[in-house]
């Protein structure tokens, strides 16, 4: 009893010294957002003033008003190349490094840039995340019509599965559905490709609070798999994630495929939390589900399956392929990528976290990866 009581005591101190630097965190954080939204609002305000500026029929302008209305487009695209280079630059000193110094460093050397594209990526960050977001926000009345529909059809795998090739299997984020794969279809339905198969981990949109990454892998994403042996005659199947979907992947590869007498040599991920959201920080820990749980940063479960999936690549086991975007505020660059191959890597500068899979040149690069391994 004294031992553990004497334990107990050893360990408080530490336990406190972590409450506090988390309480410190949020603060940070907070203020980070903060300055973001009103380096959003300048960027805003400078932009139109710029674009009246240079845009007004100065001739119809009386002539008390053409010096206000130059300088005000002088003064505003001014001020949207230093307000975007200030701002952008102290909401990184604000917020501190998302993550820590190895992985910025892998990120360096997955993603090498010259010191010009450096200073150029400071320069421009606030109006790349204006853009990312922008998109990500487009994209919500596209996902609510994709939703009708998903309500109207229950199933997009192909009517006739190709007995002689490798399929296909997409597994999709947290909160959507298989449809979230719509863009994708054109590009994978070459010949060449093996067949594509999709489903729901649970609802529509939606997910079980109760239910993690390794329930899924275990549960739906084994029955799936299983299914597609029987339907295409083979024993491999190549997997492709979106977001949690690539950490699904990943561990059914690790844990389930042998117990299952499966092949999948091939993991593609897009927008995948390797080393963890940093968004979720921001999430009291007794509200998360599960799976929020599980992809927080250096949580156990996500360390431990991205080091063996890491351990699978470096011993060609098997080959895990990553796409991610520096602007995706869910997954920044660093935390979507595994390993260190250049060729299995690409990093975007301006993409959200679901302008990624709409993209075309996602598709382009995942074709390129696809193409070598179907004329083997």
């Amino acid at each position: 009893m004294a031992d553990s009581l004497a334990a107990t005591a050893h360990l408080t101190p530490s336990l406190a010294r972590n409450d506090l630097v988390a309480q410190q965190q949020h603060p940070k954080r907070a203020c980070a957002v903060t300055l973001f939204a009103i380096a959003i609002i300048l960027f805003s305000v400078g932009l139109t003033l710029g674009s009246i500026g240079l845009a007004a029929p100065h001739n119809a302008l009386p002539l008390w008003l053409k010096s206000t209305v130059t300088a005000l487009g002088r003064n505003g695209c001014i001020g949207v190349i230093v307000g975007g280079y200030v701002t952008s630059t102290a909401l990184a000193k604000l917020a501190g490094p998302i993550h820590s110094k190895e992985l910025l460093q892998k990120e360096e050397r997955v993603n090498p840039k010259t010191r010009f594209d450096r200073m150029f990526e400071t320069a421009t960050r606030v109006p790349r995340v204006i853009l990312s977001t922008a998109l990500d926000i487009a994209f919500l009345p596209v996902a609510a019509i994709l939703l009708l529909i998903a309500c109207c059809k229950s199933n997009y795998d192909s009517s006739n599965p190709k007995k002689n090739k490798i399929a296909i299997l997409q597994i999709h984020g947290s909160g959507f559905c298989e449809i979230e794969w719509v863009a994708s279809w054109p590009w994978l339905s070459k010949e060449a490709y093996g067949s594509v198969f999709t489903l729901n981990l649970d609802g529509l949109a939606s997910n079980e609070h109760h239910m993690g990454v390794d329930d899924y892998a275990r549960g739906k994403i084994r029955d799936k798999i299983c299914e597609i042996k029987q339907l295409t005659g083979q024993n491999e199947v190549i997997l492709m994630g979106h977001s949690m979907g690539g950490l699904v992947a990943a561990y059914y590869a690790e844990h389930c495929a042998e117990e299952d007498g499966t092949t999948v040599n091939h993991v593609i991920s897009i927008a995948t939390p390797w080393h963890g959201a940093p968004l979720l920080n921001c999430k009291d820990e007794n509200e998360k589900p599960k799976r929020y749980t599980q992809m927080t940063e250096n949580n156990d479960f996500l360390t431990a399956l991205a080091k063996t999936a890491l351990e699978s690549d470096t011993t060609r086991k098997r080959t895990y392929y990553s796409i991610g975007s520096t602007t995706d505020f869910m997954v920044p660059g660093a935390s979507s990528i595994l390993t260190e191959s250049q060729n299995n890597n690409r990093i975007y500068s301006w993409l959200g976290h679901y302008g990624i899979i709409a993209y075309p040149g996602t598709w382009i690069k995942i074709r390129s990866w696809l193409n070598p391994i179907y004329q083997a």
